[in-house]
């Protein structure tokens, strides 16, 4: 079977419609901008997400000896691969890239970001991979007696709770034969017999709250909106999509049709978008069901708070920051905090939000080139720990690769107001 296509989501070029592609990877490779995600095409095949996690799974090494002579380590974050050994492989995660790569392909030229997005996507599912084996365990055991619970029901706590014993009654075919002892190690940390997992896991909670966010389990807006809109036969508003995704599963014993709930403050991010959207758009029934208005999720979210807007959060990237968007609004037209300013000249106002709104865009360009380097430097230290790992155990020394430059110890710093002069209107 041919690998799949596989494209990097990010900020795209606009093809030049009147030019035809000239190979056939122009018809399907997107240029990227901002690497975040992988996308595919084909039909009826396994997601990257999905085959990702299903190599954690049959990777997975159990417990390993992180140095030679000490004590052994259950293997359960993404770093564990990259210093654990595996059988035919220089390591675990050495195992689980290459298994990713002979399914699907992406453009020669763009190989070594792609490897980045693959490693931190690898990253961030590895520690997925055990919470939800949890939950498939607690399923299959109550579903051999006879007895359903749904996914949010066990995550809720509906499900009684289990031992050691029933949990390794369906040990899952993975981690069967050789990894019992691994696979066990695991279940303490899901009853609560290991004192130091139990801490953060409690902490973790108490973080999170009881309600949880969405009912979309790992899947991303946009495929949430696509497989709704095929059980609901018709497209879908962005928007749409999203309120239901923020809706609340009613429980077994609750009332049908039970009265409508929300996760988080969802439904109150819903009601000032759609009371900015109606100034804006006055003959407008539903602003469910229109296109996304960026001023008016601006507006209704007060910005972006922690780097993302109040609704659609990891799916809508507003293309101008708040500070531009109320440049271009009537004076008085939004009522913000008053605040102590010593400018008094309304042109010497809109030339001061001109040159930070330029200075914002290099410090976020900046934030793109620090980034990039960073995960360079990561990961050339993590092969240089699985490189030491694997000449401690085989006394085999492997030519070193050259260091990356050093990103720095923290992030460029953010523009200021008081680094723009009011009276010239430089940037420093």
């Amino acid at each position: 079977m041919a690998p799949k296509k596989l494209r990097i989501r990010g900020e795209a070029q606009v093809p030049d419609e009147s030019k035809e592609p000239a190979t056939e990877d122009e018809k399907w490779l997107l240029v990227p901008g901002r690497i975040e995600n992988f996308t595919y095409t084909g039909k009826n095949v396994r997601v990257p997400g999905s085959l990702i996690g299903a190599a954690i799974r049959k990777y997975w090494p159990g417990m390993y000896t992180p140095i030679l002579g000490g004590e052994s380590k259950l293997a359960y974050t993404w770093e564990d691969y990259e210093i654990a050994p595996y059988p035919g492989f220089a390591s675990a995660a050495d195992a689980v890239i290459k298994k990713f790569w002979r399914n699907y392909r992406v453009a020669t030229e763009h190989k070594d970001r792609a490897d980045v997005v693959l490693r931190n996507m690898c990253r961030k599912l590895t520690r997925q991979q055990w919470y939800n084996q949890r939950i498939t365990c607690i399923g299959h055991f109550y579903a051999e007696q006879g007895v359903r619970y749904t996914k949010p029901e066990i995550v809720q706590g509906l499900a009684p709770a289990m031992t050691i014993d029933e949990f390794m009654s369906v040990v899952p075919h993975w981690a069967d034969n050789n990894k019992r002892a691994a696979f066990m190690e695991l279940v303490k940390n899901w009853v609560g017999e290991n004192p130091d997992f139990k801490a953060v896991s409690d902490r973790n909670k108490a973080n999170r709250g009881s309600q949880g966010t969405h009912t979309a389990g790992s899947s991303s807006t946009d495929r949430y909106r696509e497989r709704l809109g095929k059980k609901l036969g018709r497209e879908l508003g962005e928007m749409e999509a999203w309120t239901h995704m923020k809706l609340v599963t009613p429980g077994p014993n609750e009332p049908r049709p039970a009265p409508e709930m929300y996760y988080g403050k969802a439904k109150e991010n819903k009601e000032r978008y759609c009371e900015e959207y109606a100034k804006l758009h006055p003959e407008v029934e539903d602003p469910m069901t229109e296109p996304v208005d960026e001023v008016a999720m601006m507006l209704a979210g007060s910005g972006q708070p922690h780097g993302r807007p109040a609704c659609l959060a990891g799916g809508f990237k507003p293309q101008r920051n708040f500070t531009q968007i109320k440049a271009t609004l009537p004076s008085g037209s939004y009522a913000t905090s008053s605040r102590t300013t010593c400018r008094s000249r309304v042109e010497v106002d809109t030339q001061l939000e001109e040159a930070y709104a330029v200075a914002y865009e290099e410090y976020l360009e900046k934030v793109k080139e620090h980034d990039l380097v960073k995960d360079a430097y990561v990961q050339w230290t993590s092969n240089q720990m699985a490189s030491f790992t694997r000449f401690m155990m085989t006394g085999v020394r492997e030519e070193p690769l050259p260091e990356p430059p050093h990103p720095g110890p923290t992030r460029c710093s953010r523009p200021r107001r008081s680094s723009i002069s009011c009276t010239s209107v430089s940037v420093s």
